[in-house]
């Protein structure tokens, strides 16, 4: 069936939907702290910790694909798009500079969050296969500072537990995957940032 619930239902009784309900991206800024309720299962929590590192850590989400390509080209210059909601202000629009950017970007940003956190560790969640030219061209722009480097090759999931245990976080301010660690953070009083958009 396409709704489940839990085989022992906890305290307040939750419905398991298998897809994302229309209209509901991007999370609405009234309904953010509604995260406060969700709960990872015990299994994804295990996963999750098997997959991070096992010391503190920054976890970084990238968008690299061609599809995010595409869709950072419509992004550009929009008030709205996706979940771009989460850290746009008031009458400014969509850049694709911080939607797509650049691996030296990314790369110096890190360095800026490293230096300022004083982590050395770092857990790399994208879309895009280990070995693809994208996420090699962010890998070897890291700067020194980046003492062991995780690339996640887990089931989606497994990654939003992962960064949601970071020590600092940088997502992608137009992502509904970005979004979902970035208001599971906000609930925890965890720090984020977003690339190109700084603390």
């Amino acid at each position: 069936t396409a709704v489940s619930t839990y085989e022992q239902p906890p305290a307040a009784p939750v419905l398991l939907y298998g897809w994302a309900p229309t209209g509901v991206l991007p999370a609405l800024p009234e309904h953010r702290d509604l995260q406060r309720y969700f709960a990872w299962t015990p299994e994804l929590v295990a996963r999750g910790k098997k997959a991070a590192p096992k010391q503190a850590f920054l976890g970084v989400h990238l968008r690299l694909g061609s599809d995010w390509v595409n869709a950072c080209d419509q992004a550009d210059g929009k008030p709205k798009f996706m979940s771009a909601s989460q850290c746009l202000a008031p009458g400014e629009t969509i850049s694709k500079s911080w939607c797509l950017p650049a691996a030296a970007d990314m790369a110096a940003q890190v360095a800026a969050a490293m230096e300022r956190t004083g982590l050395g560790r770092l857990f790399v969640a994208s879309d895009m296969e280990k070995k693809s030219p994208e996420l090699q061209a962010f890998l070897k722009a890291l700067p020194r500072q980046v003492k062991r480097v995780t690339v996640s090759d887990n089931p989606p999931e497994v990654d939003l537990v992962a960064l949601g245990m970071a020590a600092h976080f940088i997502g992608n301010c137009v992502s509904s995957f970005t979004s979902f660690v970035k208001r599971e953070r906000d609930v925890k009083e965890m720090p984020s940032e977003f690339w190109g958009r700084g603390l």
